[in-house]
């Protein structure tokens, strides 16, 4: 039971509150205090900041609307409640007084499953000030929706600690909306799904990003805005997402080796900068691969699109046009960029160490959920559809894919079932803003008609 309806009578007044936004912890590290919530949330909004910039300027505010680096900087309010400070205070030496106003909560309501995991908070919180959109978006941010029954308020739940503990997440909360230069009152708002489902994968990878190693051991000033911008750029690059420079106004024959032909230069000819989905379909042989890669190419160094995936039917098929792509970004990308990374070669997210819930082996990092995140990936076609498939962290495949060129080769190979996702696909990835290249040997009328919705 909840709200004041279970275990022993709690009081509520005036009394003082021994914890502060400043000493409710994120984590803890090697038997010591960690980053406090705070500084924790500030960080992720200024690393949401740098994210926004890989996408092209004029998908930024299509996609990401006004206050979505607010909303990033309180998706774990929730930590700051008596059962998760409990958690991370029990596994530390002193702090006696802090552990003695802890000791009538129970540690064991913030696992995962129960009703005072932080995530659940988080939601709760934001949905009584924001509603129930952005609640969902946050709560989504461990890859699961978490247990908030039929909750609706956080003030006068006993797991939740009450309104003392609500007060001072109202009080975080305000900081943070103070710290990013809105006004007290604003309330950020989501106009459509794609805005809720790409904001949710960039939480998640907001998240991990602002609590790996990179901050580990660093004396950072929460009011020195330029040297938190620096930090998080410096973080957002270390994992791999750096801004990539083209080789500018190269012709077909300078990127393949060969001059084009009618088929190549009708489809560069016909692709409109702002996207959309079109079928290339001709026989085998006839260069469909090099007229996508081209048109990428065009859209690439005009930052129409941030990116390409590639999606094929089968390992060994996306084995095959991973050489060629590789060889493609390679002819491209100017000297010192180093992206010459793909599905198959993801090193470029080791080169810092991640937060806890993105470690090797923690049930999201695995080499297929982490590189579609990458700028160039090449991957069979069920990496993309679990972005429309209700899988956990499917948000960070639709974050990975939003305002990228998508390639969906040998599409009349796929059964009933696979074309019906696909079809989905497609239109989640034209509310993303990317453009799509269908590429086939031979389609029906009625399943070229139906791709193009």
């Amino acid at each position: 039971m909840i709200g004041g309806r279970s275990g022993p009578k709690r009081d509520y007044s005036e009394k003082p509150l021994l914890f502060t936004v400043y000493n409710c912890l994120a984590k803890t590290e090697k038997d010591a205090p960690g980053m406090n919530v705070l500084l924790h949330g500030i960080l992720t909004g200024w690393v949401t900041r740098e994210l926004i910039k890989i996408f092209p300027a004029e998908m930024q505010h299509q996609l990401f609307p006004e206050g979505t680096d607010l909303i990033t900087a309180c998706h774990d309010v929730g930590k700051i409640s008596p059962c998760f400070q409990k958690l991370l205070y029990s596994q530390l030496q002193g702090y006696e007084d802090l552990k003695e106003a802890l000791s009538l909560w129970d540690e064991t309501h913030a696992s995962r499953d129960a009703i005072a995991f932080h995530g659940s908070v988080s939601q709760v919180c934001l949905e009584s000030l924001w509603g129930s959109e952005i609640g969902k978006v946050v709560g989504l941010h461990h890859g699961f929706t978490p247990n908030v029954g039929y909750l609706s308020d956080d003030t006068h739940i006993d797991l939740y600690g009450g309104p003392l503990w609500a007060r001072l997440r109202r009080e975080f909360i305000r900081y943070v909306t103070d710290h990013f230069d809105y006004p007290e009152d604003f309330s950020p708002c989501l106009h459509n799904s794609y805005q809720a489902g790409v904001i949710a994968g960039l939480v998640t990878v907001a998240d991990w990003i602002a609590s790996g190693a990179f901050f580990d051991g660093k004396t950072i000033d929460i009011t020195n805005k330029n040297e938190l911008a620096c930090f998080a750029k410096h973080a957002v690059e270390s994992a791999g997402f750096r801004g990539i420079s083209y080789k500018r106004d190269l012709d077909f024959a300078n990127i393949f080796s060969f001059q084009w032909n009618t088929l190549q230069k009708e489809l560069q000819e016909i692709v409109q900068p702002q996207g959309g989905v079109y079928i290339l379909e001709a026989p085998m042989g006839m260069g469909k691969t090099e007229a996508a890669l081209y048109v990428a190419y065009t859209l690439l160094q005009t930052h129409k699109v941030r990116g390409i995936y590639f999606a094929l039917p089968t390992r060994l098929t996306s084995d095959k046009i991973y050489e060629r792509v590789l060889q493609f970004t390679e002819k491209i990308v100017s000297d010192g960029n180093g992206v010459t990374t793909l599905l198959h070669s993801t090193a470029w997210l080791y080169q810092t160490e991640l937060g806890a819930d993105a470690a090797p082996g923690a049930s999201w990092f695995t080499t297929a959920k982490r590189g579609i995140l990458a700028p160039f990936a090449v991957g069979t076609i069920d990496q993309a559809l679990m972005a429309v498939l209700n899988v956990r962290h499917n948000f960070v495949r639709y974050f990975g894919l939003a305002g990228k060129l998508v390639i969906l080769d040998e599409v009349h190979s796929y059964d009933t079932f696979t074309g019906t996702i696909i079809k989905r696909l497609i239109a989640e990835l034209v509310g993303l803003h990317c453009t799509v290249i269908i590429l086939s040997a031979t389609l029906t009328e009625q399943q070229k008609r139906e791709l193009l919705g």
